[in-house]
This record gives C-alpha cells, structure tokens and sequence, in this order.
C-alpha cells in the first residue's frame, strides 16, 4: 500500500509538471480481490466471493469530474470500454463494446445480470442479480445461495432454500454464459490463423 501510494504521488507530479495532469483521464481498476482465509481459502483463482470479485475502479480528471461522484447499480470490468467512448466522445465505427457505460443511469442496470468464472472457468462460475449470487463449484454437490443484502461477508449457505427449477434455470443460465464466451475466444484464434481473418462485421455470440 505505501509503495502504492508513493508510486501516484511520483505519476501525478510528473504529469503535473509537463502540464497533461487536466488533459489526462487516469482509470485505476482493480483485476481482481485478494482471499485471506475469509472462507477457508487464500489467493483469488479460484475465490468467487466478494473478497475475490468485488474490486476497485477509480477515475480521476477535475474537469470530467469537478466533484465526487459515486456509481451505483451493478457494475462490471467489461464497462470500462463504453465508459471511456462515452467520456472521451469517441466515435466508433465498427462493432460494438461489451458492457454498459458507467454514465448510464442506474436504473438501466437493474435488471442487469453479472457473470463470472474461476481463472479455470470449469472449475467453478458465478452470477450475481439483484444482490442474489449463486455460485457453482465443479465437484461440489451443493451449489451456493447468499443474499448479499442481508449477507454481506457471505456465511450463510441458502442453497437449501431456493426452489430446484430455480437452481436449474441458474445453472442453465451459466453453461450458456460460459459456451458463449468459449465461442467467442474460438472464433478469435480461428480468425488469427485462417485466410478470412481480414473478415469485418462476423457475428459472434453476445451474453
């Protein structure tokens, strides 16, 4: 943290010397948490729970943004490329960012439904909606229920609880996320080694 912290204070003299610190957007986001026993487990491979997934996203530029301003609603990584096109005012012309800017306004991410996946995806995925997570670890046969809202540090297993046709619509949900993305990365390494991979506007899967 202290090497942290020493590192921005020698970034933003330095942009505050050349004079670019107010012609510079600065984004600080986080990959992913940290584990520290909190359930039993240490690193952040294989950690699905919030101390894993929950992570920092910082911008600074006083002109964009002269005051504080706090996002809510259910917000995710792949929102940082809609994010920039909106603030920068970029035009794009071809294809279409995944996620949804951060300047959207709340409401339209409250149906939002988040997904995500151990660094071995077939070794546990997860989905978030609305404050409701699920978690599904291969080889384990009790997948995991929380309601973050009333369970924060995750500590109470409500799997028991949820209907099965509803832990089976879940599951459903997440080996379609996952074939989709697996779609998605065979389609880009076909098109780095076959003659079309000059192709444009290919239709590839969108979850």
């Amino acid at each position: 943290m202290r090497y942290t912290d020493q590192f921005f204070e020698e970034l933003f003299n330095e942009f505050q010397k050349r004079n670019l610190i107010d012609e510079t957007l600065f984004v600080f986001i986080g990959d992913h948490g940290e584990a520290f026993g909190e359930h039993t487990l240490k690193g952040h491979d294989n950690v699905l729970y919030e101390e894993g997934i929950h992570v920092a996203w910082v911008m600074y530029n006083r002109h964009l943004f002269p005051k504080p301003l706090l996002i809510k609603g259910l917000r995710q990584n792949i929102d940082l490329i809609p994010t920039l096109i909106d603030l920068l005012k970029l035009k794009v012309t071809q294809g279409e960012p995944w996620g949804i800017s951060l300047l959207e306004p709340e409401k339209k991410v409250e149906d939002r439904v988040l997904h995500f996946a151990c660094w071995w995806m077939d070794s546990c995925m997860g989905r978030l909606e609305n404050n409701q997570k699920f978690i599904f670890q291969n080889g384990n046969s009790f997948p995991e229920f929380y309601e973050l809202a009333a369970d924060p540090l995750e500590t109470h297993n409500l799997i028991r609880t949820v209907p099965r046709e509803t832990v089976k619509k879940m599951a459903e949900d997440l080996i379609n996320w996952k074939n989709d993305v697996n779609a998605v990365y065979d389609l880009s390494n076909w098109l780095s080694v076959s003659p079309y991979g000059s192709q444009k506007n290919l239709l590839v899967p969108k979850h």
